[in-house]
């Protein structure tokens, strides 16, 4: 199978709304948020950095959607495991779970039509460097296949076409010092991406994945990007080409 990644920015170079609609893409969507494993929001949208923009876009829909991730964590871990391991805050269980935003959008709200629902995904506290490769890719393996687990049984006008994704671990939990380290790490998350990648497309649940790829992209000036550089190194190392809309990720 073929993934396909595309830059994508605002009408301006911006980062484009985290729940917003994408105009590269005409199906439904999802998108990735990077999520909390401190005792005080466990598993919960608020706070500060991304989980904090997704907290403002979902406005009157966040208390449902944290419910959600209550009810999902129980159901992973077993009953009763969110509100004892809340209480402390664990850095031990990192996964994804997909929550679904069906019904009308509240007027406060900033969730596009098109916007089946988030990702949350709860990475790595990193100091500077990837420590335990093989768990943080299973954290976005997880993320892909709770989408590809949506599209299952969905009709064809249900199914996301796309996944918003985001370098989780890359921001507050990256603990980076310089930009020069902040960029390092940033590379290196996306490859772990591509791995993800790689070993969701080899799994019997493929023909669900969503197979277009949304790198949410913001341009600091007129050719710099954290994630433009961050992919590019990443597809570079794979020997794949780049260009300013993306590049293609065949899978074997």
């Amino acid at each position: 199978m073929e993934f396909n990644l595309l830059f994508e920015s605002s009408p301006k170079r911006g980062y484009v709304g985290v729940l917003a609609d994408s105009a590269l893409v005409k199906g439904l969507i999802a998108s990735q948020d990077a999520g909390s494993s401190n005792g005080d929001i466990y598993y919960q949208i608020g706070g500060g950095g991304l989980n904090g923009f997704f907290a403002s876009a979902l406005g009157p829909m966040c208390a449902g959607v944290n419910r959600a991730l209550v009810d999902a964590y129980d159901a992973h871990f077993g009953a009763g495991a969110w509100k004892a391991d809340s209480e402390v805050g664990r850095r031990d269980r990192l996964t994804s779970f997909y929550i679904p935003l069906a019904g009308p959008r509240p007027a406060l709200a900033q969730v596009g039509e098109r916007v089946a629902g988030l990702v949350y995904s709860v990475g790595p506290v990193l100091h500077k460097v990837i420590v335990d490769r093989d768990g943080f890719r299973a954290v976005y393996v997880d993320a892909l296949n709770a989408v590809a687990a949506a599209n299952r049984n969905a009709s064809d006008d249900q199914r996301i076409d796309a996944l918003r994704i985001t370098l989780l671990s890359t921001g507050i939990y990256g603990n980076t010092e310089t930009d020069e380290e902040a960029a390092l790490l940033a590379r290196d998350v996306a490859s772990v991406v591509l791995e993800a990648l790689v070993a969701a497309g080899t799994q019997p649940q493929a023909q669900d994945l969503p197979t277009t790829i949304l790198i949410n992209t913001n341009y600091a000036g007129p050719n710099e990007s954290k994630e433009v550089d961050a992919f590019s190194h990443a597809a570079a190392a794979r020997g794949i080409a780049v260009d300013a809309e993306g590049f293609k990720l065949q899978v074997s």
